[in-house]
């Protein structure tokens, strides 16, 4: 969806994500669409995985080798992650080679054979993003959303989806309040642009704002676009 979304960006001096995620909207959209950046995640793996991004080495003599087999990458995996290159990938295997989604606690979990190391390679990318410009924040996504709310201000919030399953790595939204996040919106004055599940629950709590849904397609079906469709909703205040 990274697409549509930065297409609906509006113009602004300061960029804010209080629930930042794999960053892929921030490390997509054009670098000059913004002054400042205001990085968050409450998940303190998810912001610890940036600072990886930010830390690790840009040498590529020092990156391990391509890894495009199962049993490699398990291999890879049972070892004890000591550099933060090597940390990097761990957290890529955890988050993408597992089954249906799911991540990986132990190597037996790996059933993907997508090659982890391709972080590496893109690292000057995202330790361009990731410059003197851009603040990494693990906060309450209502403190960071009050503390740089200005009228020049941009949020894009991705928040849990409804009954998002806690093994999935995102143990404090456990419970996530809807409401509280609505509240906290209805106040701003920059603004916002929020993507999450498209069901009656969220069109009711966020009724008031501008609505928008689309179709989103699985990596499988985007040639098709007949199988593996679910619904997103566009939720805006502008």
């Amino acid at each position: 969806m990274r697409e549509d979304i930065i297409r609906l960006i509006p113009p602004h001096k300061r960029y804010v994500e209080p629930f930042l995620g794999s960053g892929a909207i921030f490390y997509n959209k054009p670098a000059d669409m913004s002054q400042e950046n205001v990085l968050n995640d409450l998940d303190k793996h998810t912001y610890d995985q940036h600072r990886l991004l930010l830390n690790a080495p840009s040498t590529p003599s020092k990156y391990p080798a391509a890894m495009t087999t199962i049993p490699a990458i398990k291999r890879f995996y049972r070892k004890t992650a000591k550099t933060a290159a090597h940390k990097l990938i761990h957290e890529k295997i955890e988050a993408c080679n597992g089954f249906s989604g799911s991540p990986v606690r132990l190597s037996y979990g790996i059933y993907r054979k997508a090659d982890p190391t391709k972080i590496l390679r893109n690292l000057p990318h995202y330790q361009s993003r990731l410059n003197d410009r851009t603040k990494l924040l693990n906060q309450d996504y209502a403190t960071v959303i009050r503390a740089y709310d200005v009228p020049t201000t941009f949020f894009f919030l991705d928040p849990p989806y409804e009954k998002t399953r806690a093994n999935f790595g995102y143990g404090e939204h456990k419970g996530f309040d809807y409401d509280k996040l609505r509240e906290v919106l209805r106040s701003i004055r920059g603004k916002f642009l929020m993507t999450v599940n498209d069901s009656p629950t969220m069109r009711n709590i966020f009724s008031e704002f501008n609505i928008k849904s689309t179709d989103v397609y699985a990596r499988w079906s985007r040639k098709t676009k007949k199988t593996g469709v679910r619904k997103e909703l566009l939720i805006m205040n502008y």
